[in-house]
């Protein structure tokens, strides 16, 4: 099979998902987002919410391990279930239900597990930004990331980039995006989009949406890091 045969295979393949992921907004009813005010420059200005945005040179042991002490494990050494960042985030993390791959939870301080993320090599995690999402817009290129898995075990990984972009047809989940830090403004189709952000084995996506005026689906934030450690950890001990 050639590559462009491929490559419309998978096309068609997940184009039945991409409403459930991209198209976070469209949860309207249930969802409210903050409003960037700039949202190329300036992602870091939470409405309402002031958060550390220093950057991490170390870990806080005892708060990690109270963290740690706080989370329910269940033994499955691929499943997440808590997220910490120094100093901005402590949050558990839940799994979609197998009926509703929809499901981003409305619980507050609680990020969730993107399952379809997992069969492109990803671990991706979704939050509405009203809620734990807001969280993400202070994170910055170089911060340390700590993901606890269902046995105990952890990995650490460090952020490497973090994108932005515009829908161009905000409430349709065929949209195509532009992505903000690009000065060419390159267009891409949602498909291309995901494969992009998704489709890259290893890495931690933390997805939620970006507001701007009175369009509540106005654009896609993507924080994008990659694994420091080659096996997870074992909990360290004090």
């Amino acid at each position: 099979m050639d590559n462009v045969t491929f490559k419309r295979q998978l096309a068609r393949a997940i184009k039945p998902w991409l409403k459930f992921f991209l198209i976070l907004g469209v949860w309207i009813s249930t969802t409210a987002h903050v409003v960037v005010s700039h949202p190329v420059r300036d992602p870091g200005l939470v409405a309402g919410h002031d958060v550390v945005t220093s950057l991490i040179t170390s870990l806080n042991l005892e708060t990690f391990q109270a963290f740690r002490a706080s989370l329910t494990l269940n033994g499955q050494t691929d499943q997440p279930i808590g997220l910490y960042a120094e100093g901005i985030m402590a949050y558990p993390i839940v799994q979609q239900p197998t009926s509703n791959p929809a499901f981003v939870s409305t619980q507050p301080n609680t990020l969730t597990h993107f399952a379809l993320a997992q069969r492109y090599g990803s671990l991706g995690l979704l939050a509405h930004n009203h809620l734990a999402g807001q969280a993400f817009f202070a994170l910055q290129p170089e911060q340390t990331l700590w993901v606890v898995f269902g046995d105990g075990s952890l990995k650490r990984y460090r952020i490497v980039t973090i994108e932005r972009y515009q829908a161009l047809q905000p409430h349709s989940p065929y949209s195509k995006f532009i992505n903000l830090d690009d000065p060419q403004q390159k267009v891409l189709s949602a498909t291309e989009l995901f494969l992009h952000i998704y489709e890259n084995p290893g890495a931690l996506v933390l997805q939620t949406c970006i507001a701007q005026g009175d369009e509540l689906s106005w654009g896609r934030l993507f924080v994008i890091a990659q694994p420091e450690d080659t096996a997870p950890r074992r909990f360290p001990q004090s």
